[in-house]
């Protein structure tokens, strides 16, 4: 193969002096901290002494380590980038995983990677870099060429796990978007106990290499990992080698490489980036499932702080918390923290951050819906006579509840208020569907109220709570209302949707029908979990798919613990070895989807836990959701990633089903046999080495001890351009906030919607004040992979906005 180079192409092999640095992986971030000063003082003294050495860095966060730590060491940092010596690259907050974050995290790294460039440095990066992350998500290029990046250097999977024609390549994501991107050879590091023999032995080959393929090449050098950078041994094996090659090596910089070698020619790769260490899918359970929270709660925060906004005119909530918190959650999306590959005391560090970004999101959320509760008109009959909360309700008068939808479309949701009421009504005294569960606590009330309210698109909604009178659910012969029967195969709950089935003896799923149209979605086996043996390592390096022995959980008993006119409940209990697992099977009034809450309290070792879910369906086909985007799979077994959603439909468009997910982010697919991963159970950082001893106190096992997981099931007809996905997964991530609010005037109503979108595959995934503090940013996408027109409504401006949106979908 013959790739065109643009004029003067230079050297065929171009050495970049680096250091890759793991701010935290087998040690924590405060170790961390101190790798990255010491590695940038000795970059700028390496500048200093040798004026044909360039160097480049990553992690915006890196950068103001240094400028809060060592303002001597950043000035001489800002020196070298104005004088074209130190390339700043990557244009992230940190080099995060690619797979799990959701595509507003994406965004978010190149936001406040880029901005804090910008204020800091005068400029940009031009050329992204990620050369350590674990794979790379179709959806990828888009965001890359938004942020402002014209190239990008990455290195997994590396040419043992992908097949490409050549080093340098246009990566084509799932909306078009193209991105001449490099796959380091060999590795982004040399070690500092051999670098002379790994330069000289790189450099001949990658220069034979340039000859073959007729395009120059890079070489990455410099101590990385814990830090170090470029060492003065190998910058004089570099210039010896420069001096035998007559020029054909020499030192050079990522940005002037990429400027020097035309786009033209090279080959194409569509799509995802993948596969290496599908391990890190679903290692450390808990981090994942923390890390998915704080980033919803994030997102919601910055919605309710603008539909406050937009409703109200309050403009006090500022932006810089939430950036302070976005900051930390994109530092806890590192590739090896969020991928579950660091120690525990690293991890420990990584919750820190986590819990922040989290708090300081629960903070802005909760003032405000008070502020916005403050403008809405709450008075009522009798009102003027309260003396107190508790006794007014006591004596009759109702209570205000405000409910918050941060969606952009309609929605009916369920919440729930740790008080027995008798009743709940709407503005026109319309009762809402009630049902009592246990309260969690034995001090003041036995039972808290499930609701089930429908709310606006983007808008919140009024209602009463009554504390007095005969309790009024739903009325008694409401055909819509969950129910439950028994027969001689298990436990039967239905509603007027769809009807489950519970095997007693097995306690699986074994029935799932539509009842709209009558099929049966369920294969014989029925959803269950099973054990997987897995000897991998940490990483699961070099394993596609998880295919040891399967071994079942044994049952110990079913029954139906709830039965009411929102929701219908089957419990399982079940065990294995020294494992205790509880599987909760709910319907939920007029909703179209299984509910599935699994709790273990595992302490499995080398074996992961999944959940078989045994598609109906002929020729099989998969998709899954990707950051701002999806992906179609071949269902071979292979472990894979998805961000929310996995679908298993069947080919030709004759209906499947959508699983969504909280904080799971792998599974696998084989035929209509879909298999989510729960837990995996190898040693703590496992890297292969071998030295770890089968003692779990010495070399402890991840994920031991108790865990949940929420996982819904909709099946629907059509395939999965047909379906809703992303709505699904949107709604089943949301917890709806919601405050109990006193008696006042207010300039607002009982309901009201700020924005909503009116085409069924446009989804708002931001609303957000913008950085400047001037305005709001709105960000909207395609997510069913068809092109779609969106219209937006807000209820601020005259007129709806307009636009033709591309589909997001790659294979």
């Amino acid at each position: 193969m013959t790739v065109a180079t643009g004029p003067g192409a230079g050297p065929r092999v171009s050495m970049i002096g680096n250091a890759h640095i793991d701010p935290v992986w087998i040690w924590d971030w405060h170790e961390g901290m101190h790798e990255v000063l010491h590695t940038f003082r000795s970059a700028a003294d390496r500048l200093d002494e040798d004026p044909d050495l360039t160097f480049c860095a990553s992690s915006s966060a890196f950068y103001e380590w240094v400028e809060e730590v060592d303002p001597p060491l950043f000035a001489r940092i800002r020196r070298a980038v104005a004088a074209g010596r130190w390339v700043l690259v990557g244009g992230q907050w940190v080099e995060p995983d690619c797979n799990i974050p959701a595509g507003e995290s994406a965004c978010r790294q190149f936001l406040y990677g880029q901005r804090y460039l910008s204020s800091r440095f005068g400029t940009t990066a031009t050329v992204g870099w990620n050369i350590d992350a674990f794979g790379h998500a179709a959806g990828l290029p888009q965001i890359l060429v938004a942020a402002g990046l014209s190239s990008y250097v990455m290195m997994r999977p590396d040419e043992s796990e992908k097949d490409i024609p050549s080093p340098l390549f246009t990566w084509v994501g799932c909306d078009g978007t193209q991105l001449v991107t490099y796959r380091v050879p060999f590795s982004y590091q040399t070690d500092d106990f051999a670098e002379e023999a790994q330069l000289r032995e790189r450099a001949a080959a990658l220069v034979g290499r340039s000859e073959d393929l007729g395009i120059p090449l890079m070489c990455l050098f410099g101590v990385g990992n814990h830090g170090g950078g470029p060492t003065r041994a190998a910058l004089r094996t570099i210039h010896e080698i420069t001096a035998h090659e007559d020029g054909r090596v020499r030192l050079d910089s990522a940005e002037d490489y990429f400027a020097r070698t035309a786009a033209g020619g090279l080959p194409r790769v569509v799509g995802e980036l993948q596969w290496h260490a599908v391990g890190c899918y679903s290692a450390r359970a808990e981090v994942k499932r923390k890390h998915s929270a704080a980033e919803q709660a994030l997102i919601v925060a910055e919605k309710m702080e603008r539909i406050c906004r937009l409703a109200t005119g309050d403009e006090r909530q500022g932006a810089e918390p939430l950036g302070r918190a976005w900051r930390s959650l994109l530092f806890s999306q590192f590739h090896d923290a969020l991928g579950g590959t660091c120690t525990e005391r690293a991890n420990e560090g990584i919750d820190f951050k986590v819990a922040e970004a989290r708090a300081m999101a629960d903070r802005t959320t909760t003032l405000a819906l008070h502020r916005l509760a403050r403008h809405v008109d709450t008075w009522t009959e009798g009102a003027d006579q309260a003396e107190g909360l508790q006794a007014s309700a006591l004596g009759g008068l109702p209570i205000p509840l405000l409910v918050v939808n941060p969606l952009s479309w309609d929605i009916t949701a369920t919440v729930s208020v740790n008080y027995p009421i008798t009743a709940c009504t709407d503005g026109t005294g319309d009762l809402q569907p009630l049902q009592h569960a246990p309260s969690g606590e034995v001090t003041s009330t036995p039972t808290r109220a499930l609701l089930q309210l429908p709310l606006p698109a983007m808008g919140y909604r009024q209602f009463w709570l009554h504390f007095t009178g005969t309790p009024r659910p739903v009325a008694a012969d409401d055909s819509s209302a969950v129910r439950r029967d028994e027969d001689a195969s298990g436990h039967t709950i239905a509603n007027s949707l769809l009807d489950v089935g519970v095997d007693t003896a097995t306690g699986a799923v074994h029935r799932l029908v539509d009842r709209r149209t009558g099929r049966q979605w369920l294969g014989a086996e029925g959803i269950r979990c099973v054990v997987v043996d897995d000897a991998s390592d940490t990483w699961s390096h070099g394993v596609q798919r998880y295919d040891g022995t399967e071994h079942a959980w044994v049952c110990e008993g079913t029954d139906v613990v709830e039965d009411g006119p929102v929701r219908a409940t089957v419990r399982g209990r079940f065990r294995f070895e020294h494992s205790a697992l509880t599987q909760e099977v709910s319907l939920y009034r007029e909703q179209a989807f299984v509910d599935v809450r699994i709790t273990v309290d595992w302490h499995g070792r080398h074996q992961l836990v999944k959940l078989v879910v045994p598609v109906e369906v002929g020729d099989a086909q998969c998709a899954a959701g990707a950051p701002y985007g999806a992906v179609e799979r071949t269902v071979r077994g292979h472990e894979d990633p998805m961000v929310h959603w996995v679908d298993v439909s069947e080919r030709g468009g004759e209906g499947g089903v959508t699983c969504t997910v909280a904080g799971t982010y792998g599974y696998d697919a084989l035929g209509g046999r879909l298999r989510l991963t729960l837990l995996r159970s190898p040693r703590v950082a496992d890297h292969g080495w071998g030295w770890g001893a089968d003692d779990p106190d010495g070399y402890p096992y991840l994920d031991q001890g108790v865990h949940d997981f929420h996982i819904r099931l909709h099946p629907h007809e059509g395939g999965w351009h047909d379906a809703t996905p992303v709505r699904w997964s949107e709604e089943h991530l949301l917890e709806p906030p919601l405050v109990l609010d006193t008696w006042h005037r207010g300039t607002l109503g009982p309901s009201n919607s700020v924005l909503r979108v009116t085409d069924g595959s446009a989804v708002v995934s931001a609303l957000k004040r913008a950085e400047s503090g001037a305005g709001s940013v709105v960000r909207v996408w395609e997510s069913v992979g068809r092109p779609t027109r969106a219209v937006l409504t807000l209820s601020s401006r005259p007129t709806p906005w307009e636009a033709t949106m591309g589909p997001r979908i790659s294979s």
